[in-house]
């Protein structure tokens, strides 16, 4: 097993983590107001930013995705007030202080620095200097407030500045409004963390395979701003035109007992044995499941107008062999959703399951399969599984060098572990209490409200405990979590307690903070999100998150990331396998390859290249361990 292995270029920044991404070079020795540009132009960039396009949707709360690591890795691109927040998260990681401008139906960043705001815009690509003697300073949104000719009579402008279609003349009257300000959306659960199994591969292209995700709006999207690119998929609506890219996971391993490819995954089997031709049924009935978890979301060919569902995503090939008398079953469960994909339905002797399952997957990010076997002898000989996802090209570790480029393979997550997350969402919504609450303490649940949560003395916070625990033997190393609390409306009357996210391993504590924060006011008394991480001193089979405020909470979503019993440094070979076109001086085009192969969890390696590289994709792969 491999956890979460990845190569990184010494062309392109690390985007598995912020904390990686901000360890690039194009960082280091930065700060104040050369850092604040340095991370606008990376989003901005040409080959490695974000462009502009309908925004992801967060299948959780049904609202666009904001999560950076999801925007950066998965899609590449997305629209203005996500761009905000994104580059919002990415500053406050790189220590600075961040709120979101409104302008005119647009949003943008402000970075606090050298005593003051300055206003970055990361979807139009532009920020504004002062004019002269300050041409040095970038203005702020009150500064372009008062004087809307830092706009279109920059004397001193960014580069880039501002799209084709959206010049500066036609831009400054957005910011003849009245200033005002949000917090930022620090939702940031997502994390590029997964496994390869013996007889697995991840495979990720350069450019797309047709396959994508078609959210439940784009269609009245496309519509509504028919300026904008629609149903051809993610494209930028001018040169370079960007697209997204496309990758599949595929699992094939060998079941038979002279291979330990069963022994080294996490396949679960009850009232199965392993034999020399595969896994058979031991007793009258036996089940096996395969578990897949992605970073990236699974996808199909999609039917742009949604008439139909997405195919060609999802695809498994089973080889059966039956004696007579006894049945085998495929289930997909997916998304909280169990569908019977195929039956052998009274047929015996060596059957084949040729599935599609795409439309029980599409949108998500991890699945099982559970193979069912009934009657003494009943076995399951061979499985071939095929998962394809959308990803973002720009974050893949490119080739750009005519001789050596230099790569580097890592393993684990953020923190060098090897660790699996593991998600808990949930709605404070349901008419019986905080849905699966360990424990709560001076609180009113009433889910028909605004505020859904109320504490029952007034004078104290209520608080709201959970308790997490691995999915299968392990223990929790970090704890990732974001909490949605009510805010507060101009003029109310309220005491400043703040909201407090803590992780312990013990009910009775003692409590470790994770995150806090003065409650916002808004208008309305919105919603504002509260993000934190605890590192544990040392994993634990068992961990409680507690929440706590005097204002109401929407909900929560929080991330365990647990070491697997048994997780160590693998033993078994990985390949790494880049493929590239080169022009041959000879015979015109042609394709090449390099293949890594490495034991180490860590290692350096070069690829050389006799002409300028142009990348196709970039593989993965564990081979199938014999005994």
């Amino acid at each position: 097993m491999h956890y979460t292995p990845r190569v990184v270029s010494e062309h392109v920044p690390d985007f598995s983590s912020l904390g990686a991404l901000l360890g690039h070079r194009r960082f280091q020795g930065k700060s104040g107001q050369e850092l604040a540009i340095a991370l606008w132009e990376l989003i901005v960039d040409h080959d490695l930013g974000i462009y502009h396009y309908l925004p992801a949707i967060e299948r959780f709360w049904n609202k666009d995705v904001y999560d950076p690591l999801k925007i950066l890795n998965v899609y590449g691109f997305t629209i203005c007030h996500c761009h905000a927040h994104m580059l919002a998260m990415i500053a406050r990681e790189a220590g600075f202080t961040t709120r979101i401008a409104n302008i005119r139906g647009h949003e943008g960043t402000e970075i606090f620095y050298d005593g003051a705001w300055h206003y970055f815009d990361a979807d139009i690509q532009y920020f504004h200097r002062k004019h002269p003697p300050e041409e040095h300073i970038i203005a702020s949104r009150q500064d372009l407030y008062d004087d809307p000719s830092l706009v279109d009579g920059q004397q001193n402008p960014s580069f880039p500045y501002g799209f084709p279609d959206r010049l500066p003349q036609n831009i400054r009257p957005l910011y003849e409004d009245v200033p005002s300000y949000l917090p930022v959306f620090a939702e940031r659960i997502h994390s590029m963390d997964y496994r390869l199994r013996p007889g697995e591969e991840i495979v990720r292209f350069f450019h797309n395979k047709g396959r994508w995700v078609v959210f439940d709006y784009y269609p009245e999207a496309w519509l509504r701003y028919d300026r904008e690119t629609g149903a051809e998929g993610p494209t930028e609506r001018f040169w370079p035109r960007r697209q997204w890219g496309n990758g599949y996971f595929h699992y094939a391993p060998c079941l038979n007992s002279a291979s330990r490819d069963v022994e080294l995954s996490d396949i679960a089997m009850k009232g199965i044995e392993q034999d020399r031709d595969g896994l058979v049924c031991s007793g009258a009935r036996g089940e096996a499941v395969l578990s897949f978890e992605s970073p990236y979301i699974y996808c199909g060919v999609p039917d742009p107008l949604k008439r139909v569902p997405s195919e060609r995503g999802a695809l498994l090939k089973a080889r059966f062999m039956l004696p007579e008398g006894t049945s085998a079953t495929v289930t997909a469960v997916a998304g909280g959703r169990r569908r019977k994909l195929w039956s052998s339905n009274g047929r015996f002797g060596e059957v084949v399951c040729d599935a599609d399952y795409t439309a029980s997957v599409d949108g998500l990010y991890s699945c099982s399969l559970r193979f069912k076997l009934e009657g003494p002898g009943a076995r399951l000989a061979e499985v071939d599984n095929t998962l394809w996802f959308m990803v973002s090209p720009h974050s893949l570790p490119a080739l750009k060098n005519t001789g050596p480029n230099r790569m580097r393979l890592c393993h684990g997550d953020k923190h060098g572990l090897f660790t699996k997350p593991d998600l808990l969402e949930v709605k404070m919504e349901g008419a019986e209490g905080p849905p699966g609450a360990y424990s709560a303490e001076n609180l009113v649940y009433r889910p028909e409200t605004f505020s859904r949560v109320l504490p029952e003395d007034p004078s104290r916070p209520w608080r709201l405990t959970y308790r997490l625990r691995p999915p299968e033997k392990g223990a929790v190393a970090w704890v990732s979590a974001y909490a949605i609390f009510e805010g507060i409306r101009p003029g109310e009357d309220y005491d400043g307690t703040q909201a407090v996210i803590e992780v312990a391993v013990s009910p009775d504590g003692p409590w470790t903070e994770a995150a806090r924060s003065h409650v916002y006011e808004h208008p309305q008394g919105w919603h504002f999100g509260l993000h934190g991480e605890s590192l544990l001193e040392k994993p634990a089979r068992t961990v409680y998150m507690r929440l706590s405020c005097k204002k109401g909470i929407l909900g929560f979503r929080v991330a365990q990331h647990y070491v697997p019993a048994g997780a160590r440094a693998a033993s078994c070979p990985l390949e790494a396998v880049h493929e590239w076109y080169e022009v041959d001086t000879r015979v015109g085009r042609r394709l090449r390859s390099h293949v890594e192969r490495v034991v180490s969890p860590e290692a350096e390696y070069v690829v050389e290249c006799a002409q300028e590289p142009h990348d196709e994709s970039i593989t993965l792969r564990v081979p199938s361990v014999a005994k």
